[in-house]
């Protein structure tokens, strides 16, 4: 049985990492779309002013929580996960069983340079992952499609995607397309820093703070 945490009135799934890791490796060969999505701070932040994302969350087959502050807000108990969540355990443990079960994917990103960082941490972390298309998604830019996407992604015959994309994208794309896609897989990675974005410096620290003080704003708000 799925065990849940509600986090800013959002509902997520919280397995421990054993449970998270067996119950998306079942989505690797079920012959259906499934969809698993991190979730960070960020992402947390999105659902609690848009209900569309929140319904987005709360029906994904699988939400991963992977950001301290959200285990933080979310309950005492899980507290004992905070390792896990630093070290991205689930990132790398579900990137290797795809890997495992020889999947190729494709990967969607808002830009070349955020795929170019994805294929930088999967070389870096050893984990040889056969990806044969990068997507770049920009709904900013002139004629852009996600039809096209959709079309892009199935010509490439892959069991799975890996998207660098905001969670608003994600809930765009797969509201109107995901019966459309023929993988088995759609992995939202979300905010996922390692992956995706450059954790150090001064900016980084600044985005960290900023987004502390709102999510507390927001508990503190929900506990009146």
């Amino acid at each position: 049985m799925s065990k849940k945490v509600t986090v800013l009135g959002v509902r997520l799934d919280c397995y421990s990492l054993r449970g998270a890791i067996g119950h998306a490796s079942k989505f690797l060969n079920n012959m259906t779309v499934n969809v698993v999505q991190m979730v960070s701070l960020k992402t947390i932040n999105a659902a609690a002013d848009n209900e569309a994302i929140k319904d987005y969350l709360e029906n994904v087959d699988l939400s991963v929580i992977n950001d301290v502050q959200v285990i933080r807000a979310a309950d005492e108990k899980l507290k004992g996960r905070i390792k896990e969540v630093e070290e991205g355990f689930f990132l790398k443990a579900f990137l290797k069983r795809i890997r495992d079960n020889k999947k190729s994917v494709c990967i969607l990103a808002a830009s070349e340079e955020d795929g170019a960082k994805f294929h930088d941490y999967v070389r870096n972390e050893g984990i040889d992952l056969n990806v044969v298309g990068v997507f770049v998604a920009d709904p900013s830019a002139e004629n852009f499609n996600w039809e096209t996407i959709a079309n892009d992604i199935n010509s490439k015959n892959v069991g799975g995607v890996i998207s660098l994309l905001d969670v608003t994208l994600n809930e765009e794309f797969l509201r109107e397309f995901k019966s459309m896609l023929s993988i088995e897989v759609f992995f939202g990675l979300g905010d996922e820093p390692e992956a995706t974005r450059n954790t150090k410096g001064v900016f980084a620290g600044l985005k960290r703070r900023v987004f502390k003080r709102i999510i507390n704003r927001k508990v503190n708000k929900n506990n009146e």
